[in-house]
């Protein structure tokens, strides 16, 4: 699962000496879309959809990410999550009136696209 995917249902630093590689911090970001994904196809059951439901995905989802990115590679990954996570937590802190909007923000998309292509070449 895709983190786009999940929408249409979402200077270098010094490395931790435990530094996690490009391909297991993908899973990581991988498993957390599929997490985002159940989430919004969860608050979907209920109707419409509760738009607490999906800020609470997206807040969870940003959390896993910011912590996989503290613990990854320097590179075009982390770089991706680091990306992706401000924009992740605009989601989750939205009004709910102005959800749907956020969620449509082109720089949320082409985040999420960066991210999803990162882990595809890395």
């Amino acid at each position: 699962m895709t983190l786009v995917a999940a929408l249409a249902g979402f200077t270098a630093a010094a490395v931790p000496a435990s530094a996690v590689s490009d391909t297991d911090t993908c899973a990581s970001v991988s498993a957390t879309a599929n997490e985002l994904t159940a989430g919004i196809n969860a608050s979907k059951s209920n109707g419409s959809g509760s738009a607490a439901e999906v800020k609470a995905a997206f807040g969870t989802a940003a959390a896993k990410l910011d912590t996989a990115a503290a613990n990854a590679d320097e590179g075009a990954v982390k770089t991706a999550i680091a990306g992706a996570v401000p924009f992740m937590n605009k989601a989750a802190t939205a009004s709910d009136a102005d959800l749907g909007t956020v969620l449509q923000d082109q720089e949320l998309q082409n985040a999420m696209s960066a991210l999803d292509q990162a882990c595809r070449t890395s």
